[in-house]
Order: structure tokens, then C-alpha cells, then sequence
């Protein structure tokens, strides 16, 4: 298991961003597809996330959804964490 003591338990503020990625890694055996991956985004703010093909736009959005889990760092949704929850 991850040691998780680097990271809050919660994100506090009056306003803690909608969506963070703090330090989010995504592997496939030894691919290593997103590598420290750090993303914040705000209530209101529109994003487009673009790249070539194979980048891990997919994936980015598969992991924020829920249906692939992460192998290191933590989402979180509204300052709560998204993953690694007991």
C-alpha cells in the first residue's frame, strides 16, 4: 500500500478546487501511461484536455470517473479525496 502521509486527508479552503490531481500515477505493468501527474481544476472553469494520440487524455478521465484505478497520489473532488478511501 502507498504511504498516503505526504498528502491531506482533506483539501481545506473557502475554495478548494472542483477537481485536483496532486502527484497522480497511472501504470500498466511497466508502462508507465501518466507519471506524477498534477491538475487542479476550479468550480466554473471550463477545460479541454488535447493531445496526440496515446497521450492519457482517455485515461485521465477514466481515473476521474472511477472506472481505473490509480497506482500512486489521489484525486480529489470538491477538497475530499476520490481515491484511496477506506
Amino acid at each position: 500500500m502507498q504511504d498516503m502521509s505526504g498528502f491531506p486527508l482533506e483539501i481545506a479552503g473557502d475554495t478548494p478546487p472542483m477537481v485536483s490531481f496532486k502527484k497522480v500515477r497511472k501504470a500498466y505493468g511497466s508502462l508507465v501511461v501518466l507519471d506524477d501527474q498534477d491538475l487542479g481544476v476550479a468550480a466554473g472553469e471550463m477545460v479541454s484536455v488535447i493531445g496526440p494520440s496515446g497521450s492519457g487524455k482517455t485515461t485521465v478521465l477514466r481515473m476521474l470517473m472511477t472506472l481505473e484505478k490509480i497506482n500512486g497520489g489521489v484525486i480529489y473532488v470538491d477538497g475530499k479525496p476520490l481515491t484511496h478511501m477506506e
